[in-house]
């Protein structure tokens, strides 16, 4: 049976709880390495955040309505808060940069990094789409939900936040032992074959990454901080997740024609090896698929496995666990379909 949406803590309470421990866990972090997280003097976001909490308790009872816009509210700016720092943080410990075997992946595979570029540098047209479907990805995700939150599709909108939320921290856990600076540190193009691109096209967050590499930089203030994640590519992911969110509705063509020139724009525009978005695609699906797990879309949810693993429920303690797994599964189609 799907898992049924709650209200309360939305778009559910296991993802307040993941996230008050990314806080704890962060802060604790910061502090034995002795990084400093800073906020600007401007507390403008807390303001909000607190509202938004509040607004959601006040009507959690009275109005669906209102309890899922102040929880979503608040869970996305808190998102903001934890994952882009604890980025810095991952970056300043110092894995080894992975970008020579991203590099050797493209040449395995066939893919020429600055022919693509010298190709997008030379069509102004083609460029310009891309950098504005780069450009696009918090617009779509505001556009997204509000879709699903107007219309009241609260089942859509707690898939599209949470998968959201989790592909973001999968992302930023694999980055940490995985950092990578870029396409465009890694073959330092010629300026003719990037003259018609953005200075700081691909390269916006090289600045930061590396003062934090170095050990030169110690602290980061969240309100000018910058995306620092290259592996696995973060826009691809949000590409093909804005893609699956508006499946079978009149927003799926445009989106997906959009989103395929984002996932394009990437590799000029992000500065991404081709592996970076191969590994990002993995991710998405890989989330989808734990989502649909957990959500019961399946016509199972991980308290049923267990059942079917650990009780004797079924009648089949004699057969082999790959089959008592299969037989439990039909039988509980079955009634679901009854």
């Amino acid at each position: 049976m799907y898992r049924r949406v709650s209200h309360m803590l939305f778009p559910a309470p296991i993802l307040w709880i993941v996230m008050f421990v990314l806080m704890i866990a962060m802060s604790i972090w910061a502090w034995v390495v002795d990084f400093e997280i800073k906020l600007g003097g401007d507390y403008t976001i807390f303001y909000v955040l607190a509202a938004g909490l509040a607004i959601g308790f006040i009507y959690h009872k009275r109005s669906p309505f209102m309890a899922t816009f102040g929880f979503a509210l608040s869970l996305s700016l808190l998102m903001s808060l934890v994952l882009r720092p604890l980025s810095y943080l991952g970056v300043a410990t110092k894995f080894p940069i992975i970008d020579e075997k991203l590099a050797w992946f493209d040449h395995l595979v066939g893919f020429d990094w600055l022919a693509h570029v010298a190709w997008v540098n030379a069509n102004p047209m083609v460029s310009k789409v891309l950098d504005l479907s780069y450009q696009s990805l918090t617009g779509q995700f505001i556009f997204i939900f509000l879709v699903f939150f107007l219309s009241q599709n609260y089942e859509r909108l707690r898939e599209f936040i949470m998968m959201f939320f989790f592909m973001g921290f999968v992302t930023t856990f694999i980055a940490i032992f995985t950092p990578a600076i870029g396409a465009f540190d890694y073959y330092n193009p010629d300026a003719a074959i990037i003259s018609n691109l953005p200075p700081t096209a691909g390269r916006y967050f090289q600045e930061h990454f590396l003062a934090l590499y170095d050990g030169s930089m110690r602290s980061v203030t969240i309100s000018k901080s910058t995306g620092l994640i290259a592996f696995p590519s973060f826009h691809t992911q949000a590409a093909v997740l804005y893609m699956w969110a508006t499946r079978r509705t009149i927003m799926f063509w445009p989106f997906l024609i959009l989103n395929l020139c984002m996932v394009l724009s990437t590799l000029t525009f992000g500065g991404h090896f081709l592996g970076d978005l191969i590994a990002g695609v993995m991710v998405t699906f890989g989330v989808a698929y734990g989502y649909g797990l957990w959500a019961g879309r399946y016509g199972l949810s991980f308290p049923h496995v267990r059942v079917a693993l650990i009780a004797d429920q079924t009648g089949l303690t004699q057969a082999p666990i790959v089959a008592k797994i299969k037989a439990f599964l039909q039988r509980h189609r079955k009634s679901a379909a009854a």
